[in-house]
């Protein structure tokens, strides 16, 4: 005799309803995107950074919670720095739903014009697709600050559709 929705022994029915334990579900881990729509930014020199352009620009920003970008200009001879500060933050994040991207505005000036990135270099942070705060003088931040802004700054619910 099997059980049926309620528990029944013996003629007693008790008025519990006979479910079947729930089995534990692993956390949803995004992957990091693998295609070769997101190639790594040479200039930042990560393998966690990604180069964002045209084709992929809107597309990584909405797959993560938290993305980080760093807007620079590769026309500019001499290195900033912070390429170094920002591949410190991307590798030792351990958030998959966390995202770094890297835009060259010398090749995608489109993209940094329309993200009023045009002081170069600087730092966007976005939410789902939505912009949520940016750095202009990155001189005064070092990559632990940076991070713990990424950290700290409420996830915005929804993504955006582009």
């Amino acid at each position: 005799m099997g059980l049926s929705r309620y528990h029944s022994f013996s003629g007693n029915v008790y008025s519990e309803p006979c479910v079947a334990p729930r089995a534990q579900q692993e956390p949803v881990r995004r992957e990091r995107p693998r295609n070769e729509n997101f190639k790594r930014d040479y200039f930042v020199g990560s393998r966690n950074v990604f180069n964002l352009n045209v084709l992929n620009f809107k597309q990584f920003l909405g797959d993560k919670e938290k993305t980080l970008v760093m807007f620079y200009n590769s026309d500019k001879c001499q290195p900033y720095g912070l390429e170094n500060e920002f591949a410190k933050i991307a590798d030792k994040n351990d958030n998959d739903s966390y995202g770094f991207g890297a835009v060259d505005c010398a090749t995608d000036g489109p993209i940094c014009t329309g993200e009023d990135a045009c002081q170069t270099p600087m730092f966007k942070l976005y939410s789902n697709g939505y912009e949520v705060s940016g750095i202009r003088d990155t001189s005064r931040f070092n990559a632990k600050q940076v991070f713990l802004l990424m950290v700290m700054t409420p996830t915005l619910v929804g993504s955006r559709n582009y």
